[in-house]
């Protein structure tokens, strides 16, 4: 029952203002780690926009989307550089864009995602769920010595935030007006930095055991040579994946923040067969 368009196309505006997350946790501690100047890069910038979950063209010609869902729904971007984060604990690199949309009168996008370093295929359609499923890191086009970035993922209330919501407000028919009214989307990386310590730089642990060595009750410790990763994953979810149902009780720390849009858990792909363990040591 949506308004009817006779298909007449219009052109709109929106002025987007992205945020890149620091890649560390917003309350300061110093257990999570800051990505380098080389894992922040961008060298490709995508934005797909849906209404309620499914593809909503954005590029169309007069008569050359005859569906709802049809066509491509993504436009890519050249990112300009933005305002100096200031102080924010949350954000380490700001980029502006201003996206040329074309729909059918009267008919707009509710929702958007931001996709950095990977590629979609041109021409194709991607629900929201397409974004959501697993696909490779290494994407069709993807410039692969870059990180793929994406939408944060995390939990407001009861709601995953997957999307960032887009209001008819925000889609103006002006650029000088979409400037002054931009989008504020937060992407991070979809892959995880990880450093391996041990407390207090030891590497010998007491097992709690003794055993008689010439009569004598000796202790037992463990001593630690080394450690690598046990195994690597090619492929991670586009978008993370959280449920609504996680407390910090159930996970046992604090998982999510959203007041800066971030959470510090997500459930990854499963592991190959008979590789369980994230890391090996000896």
């Amino acid at each position: 029952n949506g308004p009817s368009h006779n298909g007449e196309v219009e052109e709109s505006y929106i002025a987007i203002s992205l945020a890149a997350s620091e890649g560390t946790r917003a309350d300061g501690d110093d257990g999570y780690l800051d990505g380098t100047e080389i894992e922040r890069k961008v060298t490709s910038a995508h934005f797909f926009f849906f209404k309620d979950g499914v593809a909503f063209p954005v590029n169309v010609t007069d008569g050359a989307v005859t569906a709802p869902g049809a066509g491509a729904n993504h436009l890519a971007a050249t990112l300009n550089p933005g305002p100096d984060t200031g102080s924010a604990p949350n954000v380490s690199d700001i980029k502006n864009v201003v996206l040329l949309l074309k729909s059918y009168k009267g008919e707009y996008p509710n929702q958007i995602v931001a996709v950095l370093n990977w590629s979609p295929n041109p021409g194709t359609a991607y629900d929201l769920a397409d974004l959501e499923a697993a696909v490779n890191l290494h994407g069709p086009t993807v410039d692969s010595e870059y990180f793929v970035m994406s939408n944060s993922v995390y939990l407001a209330g009861n709601n995953v935030m997957k999307a960032t919501p887009l209001t008819v407000d925000k889609i103006h028919k002006t650029e000088v007006e979409a400037n002054a009214d931009p989008v504020q989307i937060y992407v991070e990386r979809v892959a995880a930095k990880v450093t391996v310590t041990t407390a207090n730089g030891e590497t010998k642990f007491p097992l709690g055991d003794s055993v008689k060595v010439d009569g004598v009750d000796t202790d037992v410790y463990a001593h630690l040579l080394g450690w690598e990763l046990h195994l690597e994953n090619t492929q991670s979810y586009l978008l993370k994946k959280i449920d609504a149902s996680w407390t910090d009780a159930s996970l046992g720390f604090s998982w999510n923040n959203s007041p800066y849009y971030r959470c510090y858990w997500a459930t990854s792909l499963p592991a190959p067969s008979g590789s369980a363990e994230s890391f090996k040591m000896y």
